[in-house]
């Protein structure tokens, strides 16, 4: 966890000095076939909340399922 969220913030430095004035891209800029559904910033952070739940979820069935 503290692994990702190093890599996270270095990312962060990295995109901010590579361009900087540029607010970061949301998700229709990335992907093309997306253009006029996610042309808003929160889509990354719901898209992170999701899989971080789901990952939860997974451990934690993984985990009970084991023994």
């Amino acid at each position: 966890m503290v692994l990702g969220f190093v890599t996270m913030l270095s990312f962060l430095v990295l995109y901010g000095i590579l361009f900087p004035g540029r607010d970061m891209p949301v998700v229709s800029e990335v992907l093309p076939m997306f253009e006029g559904v996610f042309d808003s910033g929160i889509w990354f952070f719901l898209l992170g909340v999701i899989f971080g739940a789901f990952s939860i979820v997974a451990t934690m069935l993984a985990e009970a399922t084991s023994e």
